[in-house]
């Protein structure tokens, strides 16, 4: 992997940050996430460039805990009957999107965080910040 002043190259998009940080990565859906790690040969746990078994990594997935895989990878089987017993209670988690963007006819240089929350149906619902 290319290196500039010590610090290597995203085998990605090229650009000088880690595959884990890169933007246009993480942006990808899990099934695209999966090709472009399959593709660069990188290891699923660490995003190394070693296979899985070899890898040294103890850090496991935040969603389910395995080390087989690093969060961005993480899949909700939800098909599965042992998944359809164990979720039947429990209705999945909103998604947040945060976006950043200048306030409207302001002069002030500030960004405004608009957030949209979705529902596990992904209907949008937009959330306000309030000064009360």
């Amino acid at each position: 992997m290319p290196r500039i002043k010590g610090r290597r190259l995203c085998p990605h998009c090229s650009l000088l940050h880690p595959l884990i940080t890169c933007p246009d990565f993480k942006i990808q859906n899990v099934k695209r996430r999966k090709e472009i790690i399959f593709k660069l040969n990188r290891c699923p746990a660490c995003f190394g460039s070693h296979p899985f078994s070899v890898c040294r990594s103890k850090k496991t997935c935040f969603v389910c805990n395995d080390g087989s895989h690093n969060t961005l990878l993480h899949e909700d089987n939800l098909r599965t009957s042992s998944s359809l017993e164990l979720s039947s209670s429990v209705s999945p988690a909103p998604k947040l999107l945060l976006k950043m963007s200048p306030p409207e006819n302001s002069d002030v240089p500030l960004t405004t965080p608009a957030a949209s929350l979705f529902s596990p149906e992904d209907q949008p619902r937009e959330l306000q910040d309030s000064p009360f």
